[in-house]
């Protein structure tokens, strides 16, 4: 009857739009969307840039999330097969993913391939054991990295002083009002010689609390307010705190050796990177920076013994 086709035609007609409006919602996504723009960065990478209509707003986060997974997988299939191709990717997810999984997939596909770069045996291991507190405590606290790992390794004499490995003090800082304090034997330039002393030394609980602290020292100290802008620029950096944070004439002769030495400075652009993301700024240029730095690295990665 006419009755009877009515209502088949506006039950398939219902039918239909309730289709297209579960097609809409869990259909394909643009990367066009603001905060994938934001995580990702512009223009979008190609593996994420899915064509579709316009989205909707709703379910953003959902969506975000879900581009995120997919960055990781493709991070992680990249590395499995040639890992320093799978930087570019690493770094953007480090510097500008929006969840700590992410960020620490990109951290550990970077430590993967930097790590690999350096020489075998005791110094490969200090490094291993370091960088991976070294890079976000230069991030939250804004200190070029290659200055905290070659003084580390200055301070420390790789992990091997005493005071590195019984008391996990990297850097040899004085203990001052601290109650975590050790009295030892030490050297130190004192009216332009290098004269024996006893010196009071902080100790810490492992040595990612020794590399926090330290990063904390030279963003929040007064003592190197006037070194704070020229952060950016590692040598600079170096030049300004070293009066007051050691007594050797030599200090920053000695710290660039290593820096320069090792190519420690591979990784000072993508901190900049992160934290220029961190304060709301394109962070494209120096993730560019970074990039080419690590090419320099690998492409002049020969070590001598120091």
């Amino acid at each position: 009857s006419t009755h009877t086709a009515v209502v088949r035609t506006g039950g398939t007609a219902l039918l239909c739009i309730l289709c297209v409006a579960v097609a809409a919602w869990l259909g394909p996504r643009s990367v066009h969307v603001p905060e994938v723009q934001a995580l990702f960065g512009t223009p979008a990478l190609s593996m994420l840039a899915v064509p579709a209509p316009p989205p909707a707003t709703r379910h953003i986060g959902h969506r975000v999330r879900g581009l995120q997974v997919r960055a990781v997988a493709e991070l992680r299939a990249r590395a499995s097969v040639a890992p320093e191709d799978a930087q570019p990717l690493a770094y953007r997810l480090w510097v500008q993913g929006r969840r700590e999984d992410v960020r620490s997939a990109g951290l550990d596909a970077i430590l993967d391939a930097g790590i690999a770069s350096f020489p075998d045996g005791f110094r490969r291991q200090f490094l291993a054991a370091i960088v991976p507190a070294v890079l976000p405590a230069a991030r939250d606290w804004h200190v070029p990295p290659s200055v905290t790992l070659a003084q580390a390794i200055l301070e420390s004499g790789w992990g091997r002083s005493r005071l590195s490995a019984r008391h996990h003090n990297l850097f040899g800082v004085k203990a001052g009002s601290s109650d975590k304090k050790v009295s030892m034997a030490s050297r130190e330039h004192k009216w332009g010689r290098l004269r024996a002393s006893r010196e009071t030394f902080r100790t810490y609980r492992d040595k990612g609390e020794s590399i926090a602290h330290h990063a904390r020292l030279l963003g929040e100290d007064r003592r190197y307010a006037h070194a704070r802008p020229l952060w950016t620029d590692g040598p600079a950096f170096l030049a300004a705190i070293a009066p007051r944070y050691a007594s050797s004439p030599r200090y920053v002769a000695k710290v660039s050796q290593i820096i320069d030495l090792y190519e420690l400075d591979r990784w000072d652009a993508l901190v900049a990177a992160a934290a220029a993301e961190d304060a709301g700024v394109d962070p494209g240029a120096w993730l560019q920076e970074a990039n080419t730095r690590h090419l320099d690295a690998l492409a002049d990665s020969t070590f001598d013994d120091p």
